[in-house]
């Protein structure tokens, strides 16, 4: 079996969190036309995600928020397996310098501070990546034009598109060039931005993110295949972005496995070894 790093998953738990409603529910995307069915609760997300873990061959997961609670039972699962993620997305530093001295924070991310519609360039952001810094732990960024299709009627009134542009890092990536940063969601569809990032950082990687199964796939394949042929397949990373939907994990490593222009060694990178090296296992 294929060894995989999933470097995008999340944890939900604890009662009254905003994600608990959705729990049992349905979602059909509009774009692809496919309905999935989340996690009946807590326990069944838990229970369903380590299932897939083990019938996938995924031996390392970057888990964060979720929920707090929901992260730390799945670390306290599994802590061999779990990296444990932490999003600032309060811009709380001490709390999360805090929860490294605790042995709780493996990755500052998922950080999704564009749902606020804090420009990646705020110099809040710079604090974030001055902690990274310090501490010598990854950032993952969230990056995309918004959250689901339709968001803009959906009450998420305060994202920006514009907010999805990569290199709108660039600052603090000249500040802080130590940090290893990975561009969550590959920044899709601003191909040609994360071109230029990459072209010019070579301690930024992406994860593929929730585009591998939120975007019809020859979308998908087509932005995939635009990284490849730039010469980055060494800095493209899985994630499935794993969120009340186990099984959308299988799908992300279908989606990767049945891209045509992919030799075996490419999938290898993308499904191990390029987390391995950008984790420095």
């Amino acid at each position: 079996m294929r060894q995989i790093i999933d470097m995008h998953v999340h944890a939900y738990g604890g009662e009254g969190s905003a994600t608990s409603a959705y729990f049992g529910s349905e979602y059909t995307n509009p774009l692809t036309g496919n309905t999935i069915t989340a996690s009946l609760g807590p326990e069944e997300h838990l229970k369903e995600t380590f299932d897939a873990f083990d019938a996938l061959g995924i031996v390392k997961a970057m888990v964060s928020p979720g929920t707090p609670l929901g992260v730390a039972a799945f670390h306290a699962h599994d802590p061999d397996r779990v990296l444990v993620g932490h999003n600032i997305d309060d811009l709380d530093i001490e709390a999360a310098r805090s929860a490294y001295e605790r042995g709780l924070l493996d990755v500052i991310g998922e950080v999704t501070l564009q749902y606020a519609g804090v420009a990646p360039d705020d110099p809040r952001v710079g604090t974030i990546f001055g902690l990274a810094a310090e501490l010598d732990v990854p950032v993952g960024y969230h990056m995309l034009p918004g959250g689901p299709p339709g968001r803009a009627a959906m009450g998420m009134t305060k994202m920006r598109g514009a907010h999805g542009n990569p290199l709108l890092l660039e600052d603090h990536l000249e500040r802080y060039p130590s940090v290893r940063l990975y561009v969550m969601h590959a920044a899709w569809p601003m191909v040609s931005e994360l071109l230029a990032l990459l072209y010019a950082y070579p301690q930024v990687s992406v994860d593929i993110g929730v585009i591998a199964w939120s975007q019809p796939r020859a979308e998908f394949h087509s932005y995939l295949r635009r990284l490849v042929d730039a010469g980055h397949t060494d800095r493209i990373m899985f994630g499935s972005d794993q969120m009340v939907w186990p099984q959308m994990i299988a799908v992300s490593v279908e989606t990767v496995e049945e891209a045509p222009f992919l030799s075996e060694v490419q999938k290898q990178a993308i499904f191990h070894d390029n987390a391995a090296t950008f984790l420095r296992f």
